[in-house]
This record gives C-alpha cells, sequence and structure tokens, in this order.
C-alpha cells in the first residue's frame, strides 16, 4: 500500500470493515479498496492522504445499494380514517428566562445557536455569525457571511460551519483548512452526533469527521440532517427535499429512502432508532415498524369531531441529548418522549412562535413577540474554573512574579486587582485586552477573550 503520509492514519487496521453508501455501497475490507481516508489534525490543522494502492480513489469493487435498511422489505401506507392518539396528555409549567435574538435572524429556518459555557453564545444563519453580550443583554455582529451552523467539539470548543470555510471557537475564532478537503463543495448543514464527531453535508455529498478521521458517505447533495446524539439514525434531506434515513447496524451504515414509503413529508425527526416522526399539511404522523412493515400512522394530538387536528401543527424541534421532539401549533407546544405526549400553553406575552431553535447545551429557544429560553439557567463563571485557565493560556509568560513586569497575575487576588487598579495610571486589564496591547507579544488570545473577564466581573469575580 502506497501512502504520501509522514505518519500512519491510526484507523487502519487489518480488520476494518466500513460501508459507504451513495449510488453504490462499498465494503472496505483488507485491502481497503474503493475509499479514500483523510487524517485531518482537527487543531493542528494537518491534513494528508491516504491512497489505495492497487485501485483508484474512486474506483474499486462497486455493488449496486440495496434500498431497504434493517430488513423492512415493504411499507404500507394507512388511511387517514385509522389514527392514533395519546393516551392521556400531561401539563407542563415550564420556567422561562428572557433573552434575546438579533432581528436579522428571527425567522431563520437555518438559525443555529452555540453555547459555550461560561465563556459565552455565538448565534448564526442567513444574517451572519452574532455574538451574545451577556452585559448588554443582545447580540452583536461578527461577520456578515452566512453560517450553515454551529455544533460542540469536544468539551471546550464550538465548530462554526460556513459555506466554504469552518472555524473553532473558544472565546476567539480560529481558521481551520478543514473545508478545503470536502472537494472544494459549499458545505450546506452539519450535525454533531457526539463531542468528537460530526457530520458535513455539502451539494455534492455527506462526509463524517470522527477524531481526526474524514471519510465520504453519501454521494448527493445534503442540505439538512439531524439525529440523536449517540444514536443510530441521521434523518437526511437531500439538495431535492427529499427524506431518507443513514442507520448503523453492527458498525455498518445502510441508507433508506423515505420516498419509496408514499407519504409526503414537510418534516422528518428521529426519536428512537427505529421510530420517526414527520409532519405533512399540519398533520402529524408517526412511522412504526412491525415485523418486515413499516407504516406512516396519522397521530393527533388535539382532535376536533371531525377526527382532524383542531390548530395546524407548523414545525418540529428535536432535543437530541435529552431524545425529545417538540411540536409547535404556533403558540402552544407540545413534547413527545416516545409516546408520551405532554403540553406546554403559551407563554405570556410571547404570542406567535416564530422562530423555534434548540441551543448546543439543550436549551430551548423561542421567540415572538419577545423571546425566551427554556432551560436552567446557565453555570457560573468562576476564577478557579474559567479566568484562571485564561490567564495562564494568554498572560502569565509575561506577568508573573519571576517575569519582573509592572504587576503580575499569579493570583485571584492580583487578577481582581488588575480588573479594578488602584494604582496610578495602571489601566484595567478589560481596556488593554481590547485595544489590543496586550499579549504585549502580539499572540492571539486562546480560551476566551475580554468577554470572559467582562462576565467574571459582572458575577461578582466568583472563585
Amino acid at each position: 500500500m502506497s501512502t504520501c503520509n509522514v505518519f500512519l492514519l491510526r484507523a487502519v487496521a487489518s480488520e476494518l470493515h466500513f460501508w459507504i453508501l451513495g449510488g453504490s455501497v462499498f465494503r472496505l475490507n483488507e485491502r481497503y479498496s474503493g475509499l479514500s481516508f483523510v487524517r485531518f489534525g482537527f487543531f493542528a490543522s494537518v491534513c494528508v492522504s491516504l491512497m489505495c494502492s492497487q485501485y483508484a480513489c474512486s474506483g474499486g469493487p462497486q455493488t449496486e445499494a440495496t434500498p431497504n435498511d434493517g430488513g423492512v422489505v415493504e411499507t404500507i401506507y394507512i388511511e387517514k380514517k385509522a389514527v392514533l392518539k395519546p393516551e392521556s396528555i400531561k401539563v407542563l409549567n415550564l420556567k422561562t428566562t428572557p433573552c434575546s435574538l438579533p432581528a436579522a435572524l428571527k425567522g431563520d429556518e437555518t438559525l443555529s445557536i452555540g453555547v459555550l459555557e461560561p465563556i459565552g453564545t455565538l448565534a448564526g444563519g442567513q444574517a451572519g455569525l452574532f455574538r451574545y453580550d451577556k452585559e448588554k443583554g443582545v447580540f452583536s455582529s461578527i461577520s456578515t457571511e452566512p453560517v450553515m451552523g454551529i455544533v460542540p467539539w469536544g468539551t471546550d470548543r464550538l465548530v462554526v460551519v460556513r459555506p466554504n470555510v469552518i472555524q473553532l471557537w473558544d472565546g476567539t475564532l480560529q481558521a481551520t483548512d478543514l473545508a478545503s478537503q470536502l472537494e472544494g463543495a459549499p458545505i450546506l448543514s452539519v450535525f454533531s452526533r457526539s463531542k468528537d464527531e460530526i457530520w458535513i453535508g455539502t451539494n455534492k455529498k455527506l462526509w463524517q469527521l470522527k477524531g481526526e478521521q474524514l471519510s465520504s458517505f453519501v454521494e448527493k447533495g445534503i442540505r439538512w440532517m439531524r439525529g440523536l446524539q449517540g444514536g443510530k439514525s441521521i434523518v437526511l434531506q437531500d439538495t431535492d427535499g427529499k427524506f431518507s434515513v443513514l442507520k448503523e447496524v453492527d458498525g455498518a451504515w445502510t441508507l433508506r429512502s423515505l420516498a419509496e414509503e408514499n407519504q409526503s413529508l414537510d418534516w422528518v425527526l428521529p426519536l428512537e432508532d427505529d421510530q420517526l416522526w414527520g409532519i405533512f399539511n399540519g398533520q402529524l404522523f408517526l412511522r412504526k415498524v412491525e415485523g418486515d412493515q413499516a407504516s406512516w400512522w396519522p397521530y393527533l394530538l388535539d382532535p376536533d369531531e371531525k377526527n382532524e387536528e383542531k390548530v395546524p401543527l407548523k414545525m418540529l424541534r428535536l432535543m437530541p441529548a435529552a431524545k425529545q421532539i417538540w411540536v409547535f401549533t404556533g403558540a402552544d407546544l407540545y413534547r413527545i418522549e416516545k409516546e408520551t405526549v405532554s403540553r406546554q400553553s403559551a407563554f405570556d406575552g410571547i404570542g406567535t412562535i416564530n422562530t423555534a431553535v434548540v441551543a448546543s447545551d439543550g436549551a430551548l429557544w423561542l421567540s415572538g413577540e419577545k423571546c425566551v429560553r427554556v432551560g436552567d439557567e446557565s453555570e457560573a463563571l468562576t476564577y478557579t474554573k474559567h479566568v484562571e485557565p485564561f490567564i495562564r493560556l494568554n498572560c502569565t509568560r509575561c506577568h508573573t512574579d519571576k517575569g519582573g513586569v509592572a504587576f503580575p497575575l499569579d493570583t485571584y487576588e492580583q487578577v481582581k486587582e488588575a480588573m479594578e487598579p488602584t494604582k496610578p495610571n495602571q489601566r484595567n486589564l478589560v481596556d488593554v485586552i481590547l485595544d489590543g496591547s496586550m499579549p504585549s507579544d502580539g499572540k492571539p488570545l486562546v480560551g476566551g477573550d475580554a468577554e470572559l473577564l467582562k462576565v467574571w466581573k459582572a458575577g461578582g469575580y466568583q472563585k
């Protein structure tokens, strides 16, 4: 096997087996035929290609993909008169906190919110990228380039995906060259399956980044995808508007088109690995698998005397970690967990909900006449957990008792003093970071920025 890399790809092993589906199925076996792997050093921005020795990377043995998954060989259509209803609906009384959204992002179906507590919150969509200013309680613009998604990476970074660039954010934006490995195709969508695995859809194909390994999958443009954290199924919508399900079974991935199932759908979301929920023309449907048959059943939440929904349903949202689906009528919302249904009446003052997005921390953001956040309060920012690492990474290479500079920043007391200096002509720490005079060596900040210190001050300098 000839290679052009300077180090071995960790994923290579003689017993490795993998399926990749598009128009064809490729089996990666002991000879690694038919597949190009790319090792991507995500944080070091190192990329190396591993080439196959006896096959071109687009060649190798191929077989036609079968359209069926998990043994489902037939789909039957259930007429509307056969309906399902919840046995009962629990009443919710959810707590909310006020929030705000950029006016340019309200109503944007591509809206994405990434939360990296306590460093900050980003919002992105067609109008660009925005950062939340806790002190002012508003979002401020960072750039006007469209954002296709914001997802977590590891425990201390967010990935910001734009049509032609992928960036990391830990308080400051850092460029990567990952987008250059996607064959020059514009990025349309992104989905986080776990802290170290994201899926990227371009207008040509679907890619998986797992750890430092980048692999190509479906040979079709993917404009939208959703799945559960750690789940075995990912719902895809291609650039033709058709839905399909990519499913992992015993380490192999198979693809099934839902277009075969005689059911038009506006939305589709997975709740369990074999359970899908969809909306069409304001009606909710549940896909159930029984033996070798799959069926779409109309599911009524609030039926009238004609056995139809009193109020048409407008949209679905998925809570990937909590394994919940939210169904919106406009003002009211329903929460579905497996087949347990709960209802939340309209929140005071919000009116008709025109924007709903699940942030990366699992909180639900809703916007109508005002914006509210449904979820627990965010984590408090402390010196020990957040400020000290930031100071150590950016400041104490100079500002230490052994450094001979005007003021050291080795302790809590010293950093607090630098935030509100009492010595003549000494500027506060936030100002010297904001105007770029610090760090004095000109190195970029890592692990946060002046906003982190401002939030720490606003919270009372917690230790």
